[in-house]
């Protein structure tokens, strides 16, 4: 999936267009690159260290819910989102760049613009790290 089609989703999903959901579309793009489709049932686990809007946007795209058990919610009140396929047995974790989004002068103000250049930058804006995670049942 294209990243406009994702975006459409994830607004559809969250009900309005934000920067923090254009995070959490990204975000879900780099998860479907690295470890494949979204979750049915309870293949694909996010463990998220915050609430916010960027969580909208990977259970919109990923599958993951607490229903489905397999959102997991870890309140460090940081921008990392660490993802689990139990099927493949990898994880990875996702944390923004700590320079990321700070502004600068040549940084757009309007909120639309600070959309277009999150979803622009996609990858550039993460460090993506593989990591070894142990999950409860």
């Amino acid at each position: 999936m294209n990243i406009k089609a994702l975006w459409e989703k994830a607004v559809e999903f969250h009900g309005h267009t934000c920067p923090g959901l254009a995070m959490g579309v990204v975000v879900s793009k780099i998860v479907l690159e690295e470890l494949g489709d979204r979750a049915k049932r309870r293949e694909l686990v996010a463990i998220v260290e915050n609430v916010s809007c960027p969580v909208d946007g990977i259970q919109a795209l990923l599958g993951c819910t607490f229903g489905k058990k397999n959102l997991i919610h870890k309140d460090t009140g940081k921008p990392v989102y660490t993802f689990y396929n139990r099927q493949t047995k990898r994880a990875i974790r996702l944390s923004k760049k700590q320079d990321a989004l700070y502004r600068r002068p040549e940084q757009p103000k309007e909120r639309q613009d600070q959309i277009d250049t999150i979803l622009k930058r996609g990858r550039d804006l993460f460090n993506v790290q593989e990591v070894t995670i142990s999950l409860p049942d």
